[in-house]
């Protein structure tokens, strides 16, 4: 919402689902590139992501919104996907 990623960090278990919700006018990703996850939202629309099993901690972001994935800053639209 509003070019933000709430909440900033996710915590899940390898193999579960999480909804991803886009609550903006506008095209947003749900990417990761380490886990080979890159799912388009489009606006007011929502989608169900498998996370892969692979236990780590990694980098979330929305691709045309996230200047640098590799080093997100607060202006990115970007978090933490921490998998157990």
């Amino acid at each position: 919402t509003d070019f933000t990623v709430e909440p900033g960090t996710l915590a899940v278990e390898g193999g579960s689902t999480v909804v991803v919700r886009n609550d903006d006018p506008f095209l947003h990703t749900f990417t990761v590139d380490a886990l080979d996850v890159a799912e388009a939202v489009t606006p007011g629309s929502e989608v169900l992501v498998t996370i892969p099993s692979d236990a780590g901690s990694y980098v979330f972001y929305c691709e045309p919104h996230t200047s640098d994935s590799d080093d997100p800053t607060e202006d990115d639209m970007a978090g933490t996907l921490r998998v157990s």
